[in-house]
């Protein structure tokens, strides 16, 4: 229903409208987020991700820190899409292996694959910030 039809409304409904929408848009975001769907399910599992979920796969970091690296020393346009081309190729592979996991129901894979999700999308958003200030 449009914002303007809840104007005459008492105020009570308008604060449940307001409520329902503010819910409606936090499920949009986690349905439309690749990382988000993939927390919630898991969330749904009783597992969090937290600050200190961290990889012990070295040549993964290593990996993550030489885009990162690419990334803020770009000079140009097509630099940073090459890096966000090839880190797209890292999402896939972690919404992969995040999506076997959690159906074969090793949610320990899942949440590691999960964690890889979060480093990826940490250098697509570098490279969108990086893209903005060219």
């Amino acid at each position: 229903m449009h914002p303007d039809a809840w104007s005459s409304k008492p105020e009570k409904e308008k604060a449940a409208a307001a409520e329902y929408s503010s819910l409606l848009n936090k499920a949009y975001e986690t349905l439309r987020s690749p990382l988000k769907r993939a927390e919630y399910l898991l969330s749904l599992r009783d597992i969090e991700l937290g600050e200190r979920d961290k990889l012990e796969d070295v040549e993964f970091i290593h990996d993550v820190m030489e885009l990162r690296e690419e990334v803020e020393f770009a000079e140009s346009v097509k630099e940073v899409e090459a890096v966000m081309e090839r880190n797209r190729a890292g999402i896939n592979d972690a919404l992969s292996s995040f999506e076997q996991a959690y159906n074969r129901g090793d949610y320990e894979a899942a949440k590691e694959a999960c964690v890889k999700l979060k480093y990826w999308v940490g250098v697509e958003e570098s490279a969108q910030a990086k893209l903005r200030e060219m």
